[in-house]
């Protein structure tokens, strides 16, 4: 097996976690169980079974009256790099890493998680998709920030070819200029994906307009080229009446960016 997506629960994000099922071991995917695992793709859940949950009712359906509690629910009990630890087995030989939520269910617990600190031990990575909060961190652009993100040269492999950002935030651009300054520590960088969604991160227009901007007033030469999309089921952003507002019409932010320069000139 070269490929496998599996559901897994956000206990795999805390240090200190009781054993309760194999997802849970420190190898949940290891080199031994996949000898050819090439790719993975990871679902998070943070939804767990109660198990001291009692329901009085006395129905056949007993799944009915199954409690379900959030594992993650407060700051610092999360940790991204606990997911990785418990995949150093296959660090050395795997490709492409996908790391999402799904879908349908709620995100509020990245919140909570502190961010990755470097995939630099994933030597062979040249495929990586994670949301934005679990790459620079929840408050990432915002005034009074906690947490300081990794300069990137430690936080990508110098292998890497291709990242998509998932649910990203229009504080993104400070990053990918950032980005943009390590062509040399990052080689083989082709692509850079921002997919955008309804209900997580900023909304595809205020991403694509000042990402937009943004490029156009950069003046050193790219490496790799920006795309960005809406996530799978979302109804496009062209479609819903008022979707794009003044506030993310690129040609008003391009006059009061304008603006800006005439008022900083004086």
């Amino acid at each position: 097996m070269q490929n496998l997506v599996l559901e897994v629960s956000t206990l795999l994000l805390k240090p200190n976690t009781t054993d309760w099922c194999r997802a849970l071991e420190d190898r949940f995917v290891s080199s031994s169980l996949y000898p050819r695992l090439r790719e993975v793709k990871l679902y998070l859940n943070n939804q767990h079974y109660n198990p001291d949950y009692r329901s009085v009712e006395d129905d056949e359906d007993s799944d009915s009256y199954l409690e379900h509690i959030d594992v993650i629910e407060t700051l610092g009990q999360g940790h991204a790099d606990m997911l990785l630890n418990r995949m150093t087995s296959i660090s050395r030989t795997l490709t492409g890493l996908w790391i999402e939520v799904y879908k349908d269910l709620d995100a509020s617990f990245l919140h909570y998680v502190s961010p990755f600190s470097s995939f630099c031990a994933f030597q062979a990575l040249t495929l990586l998709s994670v949301p934005q909060k679990l790459l620079l961190g929840a408050d990432y652009g915002i005034p009074g920030q906690q947490h300081q993100s990794v300069p990137v040269y430690q936080l990508l492999p110098g292998t890497l070819e291709y990242l998509e950002l998932t649910s990203p935030y229009v504080s993104v651009v400070d990053w990918l200029e950032e980005l943009r300054s390590y062509s040399e520590l990052l080689p083989r960088l082709e692509n850079v994906t921002l997919v955008c969604s309804d209900s997580r991160g900023d909304p595809y227009p205020a991403v694509r307009s000042h990402t937009e901007v943004w490029a156009e007033e950069t003046a050193a030469p790219w490496f790799f080229c920006i795309q960005i999309f809406w996530s799978d089921g979302d109804l496009s952003p062209w479609w819903p009446q008022g979707a794009w507002s003044h506030d993310c019409d690129p040609y008003v932010m391009r006059v009061v960016r304008y603006l800006e320069r005439l008022h900083i000139g004086k």
